[in-house]
This record gives structure tokens, sequence and C-alpha cells, in this order.
């Protein structure tokens, strides 16, 4: 019985502290918030005020962007591309070649003639 009341003691003792630690936090967070609010306030007016302009750059830039956007895809298309022929040439440099070999000693045509 005695092991259970130092049990709840305990326990009673530990919510205490948590009890006056979060009312410390509370009190420094308001103290924080209170000082902090003017910067607040100026910040919320100046957003409010430079929300037009921040508009109309973007309406200005939506174009510029678009536009880099369809040329980085295409050069990503393009880069694509090369990386799958470019593994291939020395085949195709290959190829040329026995077809120039071919082609060298192969007999000429003669015209049909009727």
């Amino acid at each position: 019985m005695v092991t259970l009341m130092a049990l709840g003691g305990g326990v009673l003792t530990a919510m205490l502290v948590m009890f006056v630690l979060g009312m410390v936090l509370f009190v420094v967070k308001a103290v924080l918030m209170l000082v902090l609010l003017p910067f607040k306030l100026v910040g919320f007016a100046l957003r409010l005020v430079l929300l037009p302009i921040k508009l109309l750059l973007g309406l200005l830039f939506v174009p510029v962007l678009l536009i880099g956007g369809v040329v980085g895809l295409g050069a990503l298309i393009l880069a694509g591309i090369a990386a799958i022929v470019a593994p291939l040439a020395p085949l195709v440099l290959l190829g040329v070649v026995i077809w120039a070999v071919a082609k060298a000693f192969a007999r000429p045509r003669t015209a049909l003639v009727r």
C-alpha cells in the first residue's frame, strides 16, 4: 500500500512539474508572439500592397517559362534520341565500310539495251 501511495505521489509530482513547465512555456510563447506581432502586421500589409505587382510579374514571366519549358522538353527528347543512337554509331560505320568495299569490288552494271 505504501508503495502504491509513493508511486501515486511520484506521478502527481511529475504532473505538477509538467503543468508548471507548460505554463512557463505558454507565457514565454505569449510574450514572444506579442513582441513579434508588429512585424507580422507590417509583413501582412506589405504582402497586400505587393500582391498586384507579384501577379503582374507572374503574368509577364509565364510565356517566358512556357517557351523555356518547350525548348527544354525538345532538348530532352533530342538528348534521349542521341543516347539511343550513339551506341549504334560503330555498327552503322561498319555497315558503311562493308557496303563501300562490296561496291568497290562489284562488277559494273551493264545497261540493258532493247
